[in-house]
């Protein structure tokens, strides 16, 4: 599915009913989310308790880390798609929620940080040259990724799950 096609589709959940955009809270931090799933899918596994999880772990973590995701992204969507979207312009990350992105916190946290740091440096760059430098900007989200989790214990793990260089 391209860019275009899933903006349709979001526009088009949203203008229909067919998804309605719920606001997520966890202590200061909110974010909006939208489950584009289908509906058993929904049924089989809340997301909204892994995500207020997310939420908290980026509240509590020292060098702002939920003031840049929650400043970078607006919108959490989830979707069956063969991966994972940032659509900078709308301030959104299209998240499968597949394995531990649907149950554990932490990395959904770490996979947000990523989105927040894509977005905001996609629409800088934009501002600046024709392309972005994808190289460039994945370096800093995974340079981000990995002083969030360094705040952890199991850091190392987390660093290897998240194939992070350590």
């Amino acid at each position: 599915m391209n860019r275009l096609t899933l903006r349709m589709k979001l526009f088009w959940a949203i203008l229909t009913g067919r998804s309605k955009v719920e606001t997520v809270r966890a202590g200061d931090l909110q974010i909006d989310f939208l489950d584009l799933r289908e509906t058993r899918t929904r049924e089989a596994s809340d997301l909204k308790p892994v995500i207020k999880q997310a939420l908290r772990h980026l509240s509590d973590a020292m060098g702002g880390f939920g003031e840049l995701v929650t400043a970078h992204l607006r919108l959490l969507v989830a979707a069956n798609l063969s991966k994972e979207r940032v659509l900078h312009q709308q301030r959104a990350y299209v998240c499968r929620f597949e394995g531990d992105a649907s149950r554990d916190g932490l990395y959904l946290a770490c996979l947000l940080i990523w989105a927040a740091v894509s977005s905001r440096l996609a629409r800088d760059q934009e501002a600046f040259r024709p392309v972005p430098d994808r190289a460039a900007i994945r370096q800093a989200a995974q340079d981000a990724q990995l002083r969030f989790v360094k705040q952890f214990p199991d850091w190392e793990h987390w660093a290897d799950v998240l194939q992070l260089p350590h």
